[in-house]
């Protein structure tokens, strides 16, 4: 017969009655007179039977209440994880879309690039305190939209893409220009190579479609050329180790490169619209993809073979990001809000809403405790990735 907690008895006398009389024949045991070298004491005796109570009301919990209280944490946290986040800090300053946000490598600052949709006459970058939201400096000299910012590996200098077919060599602590790099398409994106001597850029070519340059930033010299892609090229990154890099297109496939030879290694395909976004993992072993067909895609970097896909969006994924760790991503999109992954299971841990309009970029900080995000409602948001 099947008595509480599932459990099988031969008989329906309870679990009480059956300590009871337990309890009893231990005492008689211990009365009567114990061979020699017993081990058995009364307090030994008396030990086991309060044992034995614990152990058996324990397993005599109703299993329906024990797969309650098992289940309800978890029923919670989902919930937490569903439960839309708000920023804690909110950076107002530019007058325009706010197309691309870094976090400087230390942490401590953040760089922003804006555009000039409207005619507001912005086409800036901003410096900003990460820890107050304060605007610490503008850097003017990009006579179109700015649609990439990032810094240097060491921080001391900026870069900066714009569509007026330069990039942009910046002094962080001044806002000084050092360098314009002249090129002869729109530029779309901007990375530093891990060890900041060569920067490579993604835009337009009116011959080929879409191209990615690689420039030596001591010089601004254009090093390489690197074509493939039959469409714009909307963003580029470089492996952890420098020898290979990333970009995404609007002809919807991302492409692996050597870049000591501008040769294209692999194309993966599986997006069915444009690659707005791409990221290598910290260890450089899986890439990430965000596109307008509303997902986001991870890929073995090696084969090229697509491993998830990520589901949730309800439009077009802007910007991606993994954090320093490798476990998480970032989404952003024109859904206006952010989203936070899981990247080994492709589950959505936790969404951020605050903004009024699309989400253009985002960015882990270096601990990755917060997160940075540029908006089309002209600002940057500062969200904590740690709490509920």
């Amino acid at each position: 017969m099947s008595g509480c907690g599932g459990c099988e008895r031969e008989d329906p006398v309870s679990s009480e009655d059956q300590i009871e009389r337990l309890a009893k024949w231990i005492a008689g045991i211990v009365s009567a007179e114990m061979a020699p070298g017993a081990a058995t004491s009364r307090a030994e005796a008396e030990a086991e039977v309060q044992k034995l109570k614990t152990d058996t009301r324990a397993q005599c919990i109703p299993e329906v209440h024990r797969q309650h209280t098992e289940t309800k944490p978890r029923a919670k946290e989902a919930q937490r994880r569903k439960r839309p986040t708000r920023p804690i800090r909110t950076f107002k300053g530019h007058s325009d879309d706010v197309i691309s946000v870094a976090f400087s490598p230390d942490g401590r600052t953040a760089l922003s690039g804006s555009a000039d949709i409207l005619g507001g006459g912005d086409n800036t970058l901003k410096l900003w305190e990460a820890a107050t939201g304060k605007e610490l400096r503008t850097f003017t000299g990009h006579s179109d939209r700015v649609v990439s910012v990032t810094f240097s590996p060491d921080g001391r200098t900026a870069l900066s893409g714009s569509h007026d077919n330069t990039l942009r060599l910046w002094e962080v602590a001044t806002g000084k220009e050092l360098r314009a790099f002249t090129g002869d398409s729109v530029v779309n994106s901007v990375a530093f190579s891990p060890d900041g001597r060569t920067a490579l850029s993604g835009g337009a070519d009116d011959e080929s479609g879409g191209t990615l340059k690689l420039w030596k930033v001591a010089t601004g010299k254009e090093l390489r050329t690197f074509t493939g892609h039959s469409d714009v090229v909307l963003e580029v990154a470089f492996s952890p180790d420098g020898r290979t890099a990333l970009s995404g297109s609007h002809d919807n496939t991302l492409r692996l490169w050597e870049v000591a030879t501008g040769k294209e290694l692999r194309a993966f395909t599986g997006h069915s619209d444009c690659v707005c976004s791409v990221a290598f993992s910290p260890d450089g072993r899986t890439a990430l993809s965000g596109g307008e067909d509303e997902t986001l895609r991870l890929w073995d970097v090696t084969t090229g073979k697509e491993l998830r896909t990520f589901t949730g969006h309800s439009h077009n994924v802007c910007s991606v990001a993994f954090s320093p760790d490798g476990r998480t991503a970032l989404s952003g999109s024109h859904d206006n809000t952010l989203k936070l992954w899981e990247v080994a299971t492709g589950k959505e841990l936790r969404t951020f809403t605050g903004h009024s309009a699309q989400v253009l970029s985002v960015a882990f900080s270096p601990d990755g405790r917060t997160a940075l995000s540029g908006s089309a409602d002209n600002t940057l948001r500062l969200w904590d990735l740690t709490g509920p």
